[in-house]
């Protein structure tokens, strides 16, 4: 079986790991590089480092037009197995392999098809995640189920853990199924188009705690933007970042914390953090950081800045 392998992400890289264990990748498909740092000097994906680490054939076309399939087509591929690729592939593309593509999928479709779906499993309170394979079509994330896992979630589940997991159980599922197309096996599951559910593509401006929602939902949103966009604040007039709180549904000192303003830290409770008033319950930060400066806890911050108790984390007016 010659496979190629299309992905970007480092999420594809324990795929691409345990697929060139046990196939043959005969070519890589990345992403170009792109600007990032602040010197905004071009970086390569981490599957192309991947590839050039093990002297693999890689190409980072910036388009799927004729000179890029007729580029593939010499390598006489078999099957496209996808992974965080990040584009759709048209059909003239995908008539170059014989045994069609596969696409790994970290939700249990139909449900969050898109670009952030473990993102939405998180702060949709799902309390099961996945992955998914599937045919690759011309529909984003519409093709027929190939297999699937189910990953349990708990309240403590953060973005990053979720990711390792996804992608850990993704890569044998991939490799299952290569195995089932090999051996003629495969018995694809058509999607119920009337239980899709489509996650949008995310910005900074997600971000932006909004006061107005519940403590759990700030705190399902904290752990599900962990690693980008982050969850964010305003102190003093400056960006507070949020790394981890949680919600406090009842409290020992009876605080009528349905009296305060959306947003204001009313008290430091010494077993959990700093205490803020959302739109339901309170919700207790525990870890922060004050626009570039270092991440501290809650304590460490409060003794640099007392005034924090009494304080509005919503944004000036």
């Amino acid at each position: 079986m010659r496979i190629v392998f299309a992905g970007s992400d480092s999420f594809s890289l324990p795929s691409l790991e345990f697929i060139n264990r046990n196939w043959h990748i005969v070519l890589v498909l990345t992403a170009p590089p792109r600007p990032a740092g602040r010197g905004q000097a071009l970086r390569a994906t981490p599957v192309a480092d991947w590839a050039q680490q093990r002297h693999i054939p890689c190409i980072t076309p910036a388009t799927l037009k004729r000179e890029s399939r007729e580029h593939i087509q010499r390598y006489q591929p078999d099957l496209l197995v996808c992974v965080a690729y990040g584009r759709i592939f048209g059909p003239k593309f995908l008539a170059l392999f014989p045994q069609g593509g596969i696409n790994l999928h970290p939700s249990l479709l139909p449900r969050f098809r898109g670009s952030a779906p473990m993102r939405a499993t998180l702060l949709a309170g799902d309390r099961h995640c996945g992955v998914t394979v599937q045919q690759l079509a011309l529909q984003l994330d519409s093709g027929a189920i190939l297999g699937q896992k189910t990953i349990a979630i708990d309240a403590t589940t953060t973005i990053q853990e979720l990711q390792s997991q996804c992608a850990h159980h993704g890569a044998h599922l991939l490799s299952e199924t290569i195995q089932h197309i090999k051996e003629k096996h495969l018995a694809p599951i058509p999607q119920v188009e009337e239980e899709a559910i489509y996650c949008l593509p995310l910005t900074k401006k997600h971000g932006e705690i909004n006061w107005r929602h519940s403590a759990h939902y700030i705190a399902r949103m904290i752990r599900a933007f962990a690693d980008w966009p982050k969850s964010y604040c305003y102190f003093k007039g400056e960006l507070l970042f949020v790394h981890a709180a949680e919600p406090c549904p009842s409290l020992e000192n009876n605080l009528r914390h349905d009296t305060y303003p959306l947003g204001q830290v009313i008290a430091l409770d010494k077993e959990r953090g700093f205490l803020v008033q959302t739109g339901m319950e309170l919700l207790a930060i525990r870890t922060l950081q004050l626009g570039t400066r270092r991440i501290t806890d809650w304590m460490s911050f409060a003794r640099g800045y007392p005034s924090v108790v009494g304080s509005n984390l919503m944004k000036e007016q």
